[in-house]
């Protein structure tokens, strides 16, 4: 036999209270995660603003560097570097000339000179490495002194490179010798 169910009520009853725990739990969740992402975008705004404003302090700095450059290198386009570079190198060359110890040079000389032998003239350049190149004229009664003195030349530290230039003999029976002959100041690599 089959059982029968009466329902007597006016109105059926229905068991609401699990949709409606299911719905207020959700309703819970949603409601914490709205705060939660609330909150998240609040602290993305309070901290990207310090670091929008740090950016916007470093572009700013960048243009101005940017300006700064672009200043310099219209500045160096306008310098002349031929003329620059002429006149520093006229610079270098006066200043290795007043540094250099004409004294010293010439104690070497005199120290090297045989007693028969007059130096008549002596005109010296100095090039870019600092070296002195010297044109001697020299005058002695015999043809023996020059040589000695071109024996010492190449025998002496201080001096290289030396070979007579002009070789005559006066009148007067004096020979005259022209020597060119590089000096190198004391401290200075010697390079024969």
């Amino acid at each position: 036999m089959k059982t029968i169910h009466l329902n007597l009520a006016s109105k059926p009853y229905r068991d609401f209270r699990v949709p409606y725990a299911v719905l207020g739990i959700a309703a819970l969740v949603a409601l914490v995660l709205m705060v939660y992402n609330v909150l998240t975008a609040y602290r993305y705004l309070v901290d990207t603003k310090e670091t929008r404003a740090e950016i916007a302090a470093i572009d700013e700095e960048a243009a101005r560097e940017r300006a700064l450059a672009e200043t310099m290198e219209q500045r160096i386009a306008s310098i002349d570097a031929a003329t620059l570079d002429e006149q520093a190198r006229f610079i270098n060359q006066q200043i290795r000339e007043r540094a250099f110890s004409w004294s010293e040079m010439m104690t070497g000389l005199e120290t090297l000179l045989p007693g028969d032998i007059r130096l008549t003239s002596l005109n010296p350049s100095v090039d870019e490495e600092g070296n002195v190149k010297l044109s001697l004229q020299c005058v002695s009664r015999n043809k023996d002194g020059l040589i000695l003195l071109l024996d010492r030349l190449y025998a002496s530290p201080s001096f290289g490179k030396s070979f007579p230039s002009t070789d005559a003999i006066e009148g007067t029976g004096l020979h005259r010798l022209g020597i060119e002959t590089v000096y190198f100041p004391s401290g200075r690599e010697v390079k024969k």
